[in-house]
């Protein structure tokens, strides 16, 4: 700021002059041109005036006593009134001058004084302004004034809110990412009032099958596929198995099928891939092997049952009853003769055969002019004759006999109505494996009393029969079915054949269709001219499909059937004689089922091709498909038993 002048008057004395001097440079004005000036200085300052104005008149007139330098200025320099005339210090001055009337014009403060300046408020420090000699503050001085907002925990811009506009405080550090499983936290670091990424964090991946939490969520192992429970299956053919997808213990990566794949075996002809090879009834040749047995059998069908893998046989020789294990085309026990019975010159005798949880049961009937017997022989796999039942003592031309695990066995056969000649009845009882409990005994109703051939077959906990219900006139009739409910009440009856020429019933039960496979053999316009039909019924009597095997004649059908849960394609076997003059032929047909349809093959298997004549034959199915039938070609009957490994073609 510059010096003010002191007002100088015209002429100056020496001592006049002196002072001026002394007082320029105590001022400051002739001394270093880089001084403060007195508005700059603290009031009192060497050189400058108690009260921080101007250069006093009264310095002056102190000094040298004598007039002012030079008048003042009209209007005042100092922008207040003029003083009432121009003169010295002396006297006017200091009574109606600038320092009597402290001339302040028009300032704001008065000089010497000072006052805080800036603010206090966060990183803000005040300063202090100076009333300077013309009555005006200097410049605030020692503040420290706001600057820009920096993310530091401090209010920077002095407006009482501190890091606004900041998410974290430069240079700290938080932690980060998950501690749960196989997480591992790590570190951000705050750079320009933001965090920084994550670093040093393990983050979770994909949850996998190793037992550990993979994807950090508290629970190890939740592969998607395994909390659904999806579906899965291993294996093919009959190896295939179902189950669900699961992390197996001490496996790593993805789930596994928690289904067990089967053991392949063999290829059979069953319509199945038996050795899961992806292909079905393969490398099968037809084949049909033999054994022969008895030398003087009776012409009545000899009986078959499955046992596990194998067949039990039995037969009638010379009035004895055989009966031997058969695997293949050899023994495996036997055969022996079951002793406890000798039908000794008997006019006729019938067998029948069924297997048990434990061996088989064989009935057998003998009958000659006026009596006749009918036996029950319980046999172990082997054949030893465990004990022999006696149900009835009357002549029996037929008979049948099924088992059903854990209950028993029913019989069924034909019985004397006790009214008009060659009138039967068809009776059936039901034998508990508890020989200690008593038998209950059904009859099948019939429309003339006249019933025989019956065929019988647990169909669950019912009883189905059929049998021909016989005009004695002409010794023919239809084919009526009967199902005892619960082995309660009257039977359902249905007539399935109302031919008149129905013979030889053959009756089994399909569990997985829960329907009955009924077939038999018709008399056409000539006697020998057969033909042989296949009904599938349900347990309401209705019948569903019916088939007729072509290029007559057939007698005598059997049917076997295997059935298997695992595969849609099932296939029910249906063995036949065809007899011509002088011989005869076993042959095997076969039905299948595919897409919700039985249908019948157009192939034929020959299993046997015989001189002479013969009866049967009876069917079964172990591990493979057999027959078994006699045969007498003029110089001696015999009992021949076949397995069969042939497969047919499927529609």
């Amino acid at each position: 700021m510059p010096c003010p002048l002191p007002t100088v008057r015209a002429s100056l004395g020496a001592s006049s002059l002196t002072a001026l001097t002394a007082a320029l440079l105590l001022g400051g004005c002739l001394g270093d041109p880089q001084a403060k000036t007195c508005a700059e200085l603290p009031p009192g300052s060497a050189g400058c005036p108690a009260d921080g104005g101007p250069l006093a008149d009264a310095a002056q007139d102190t000094a040298d006593g004598g007039p002012d330098a030079a008048p003042d200025a009209a209007p005042d320099d100092d922008g207040g009134p003029a003083d009432a005339a121009p003169g010295d210090m002396g006297g006017d001055d200091m009574a109606g001058g600038d320092m009597a009337g402290g001339d302040m014009g028009g300032g704001e403060c008065a000089p010497g004084t000072d006052r805080p300046c800036g603010s206090d408020e966060g990183a803000c420090v005040a300063g202090r302004q100076y009333c300077g000699p013309d009555g005006r503050y200097a410049e605030c001085v020692g503040q420290t004034e706001p600057a820009d907002e920096a993310c530091n925990g401090l209010d920077d811009d002095c407006d009482g809110t501190t890091d606004e506009g900041c998410d974290c405080v430069d240079g700290s550090t938080q932690p980060c990412g998950s501690d749960v499983g196989a997480c591992m936290p790590g570190e951000q670091t705050c750079v320009g009032g933001a965090w920084s990424a994550c670093e040093g964090a393990v983050d979770g991946s994909e949850e996998i099958c190793d037992a550990a939490d993979n994807d950090c969520d508290g629970t190890a192992d939740e592969v998607p596929a395994v909390v659904e429970m999806r579906p899965c299956s291993v294996g093919t053919g009959r190896c295939a198995a179902s189950g669900v997808l699961v992390c197996a213990p001490g496996t790593i990566g993805a789930p596994s099928c928690s289904a067990v794949e089967g053991a392949p075996v063999a290829e059979s002809c069953n319509g199945q891939d038996d050795d899961c090879d992806e292909a079905t009834d393969e490398d099968i040749a037809s084949r049909s092997s033999r054994l022969l047995a008895g030398e003087e059998v009776e012409t009545v069908p000899v009986a078959i049952a499955p046992f596990g893998e194998f067949h039990g046989v039995a037969w009638i020789d010379d009035g004895r009853v055989f009966f031997g294990l058969a695997l293949g085309d050899e023994w495996e026990a036997g055969p022996v003769e079951v002793g406890g019975y000798d039908g000794g010159d008997s006019g006729g005798a019938y067998l029948a055969l069924s297997r048990t949880a434990d061996g088989f049961r064989i009935a057998v009937s003998s009958w000659d002019v006026g009596s006749g017997s009918l036996n029950v022989f319980h046999l172990s796999p082997g054949g030893e004759n465990l004990r022999r039942q006696s149900i009835w003592n009357s002549q029996s031309d037929g008979i049948d006999i099924a088992h059903r695990d854990g209950f028993g066995y029913a019989i069924a056969f034909e019985e004397d109505s006790g009214g008009a000649a060659n009138t039967r009845d068809i009776a059936i009882d039901v034998v508990p494996d508890d020989v200690a409990r008593m038998t209950t005994r059904y009859t099948v109703p019939g429309d003339r009393a006249h019933l025989r051939q019956p065929s019988v077959a647990w169909a669950g906990d019912d009883l189905a029969v059929a049998a021909i219900n016989s005009d004695p006139r002409n010794d023919s009739g239809n084919l009526q079915l009967s199902v005892f409910s619960g082995l309660g009440g009257v039977p359902r009856t249905t007539v399935v054949e109302r031919s008149g020429s129905a013979r030889n019933p053959s009756l089994i039960w399909l569990p997985q269709h829960q329907r009955l496979a009924l077939a038999w053999d018709t008399v056409g316009d000539v006697r020998d001219n057969r033909v042989v039909r296949v009904a599938i019924v349900d347990l309401q009597g209705n019948v569903e499909a019916t088939f007729e095997l072509p290029d007559a004649p057939a007698i005598h059908p059997a049917l076997m059937a295997r059935i298997n849960g695992r595969t849609p394609a099932d296939t029910l076997a249906l063995a036949v004689r065809r007899a011509q003059a002088e011989s005869f032929t076993i042959e095997m047909a076969w039905l299948t089922f595919d897409d919700g349809r039985w249908s019948l093959s157009p192939t034929v298997t020959r299993v046997a091709n015989e001189q002479g004549t013969g009866s049967g034959p009876s069917a079964a199915r172990a591990d493979e498909y057999a027959v078994a039938y006699a045969r007498d070609d003029g110089r001696g009957a015999q009992m021949v038993f076949s397995t069969v490994d042939a497969c047919p073609e499927r529609p």
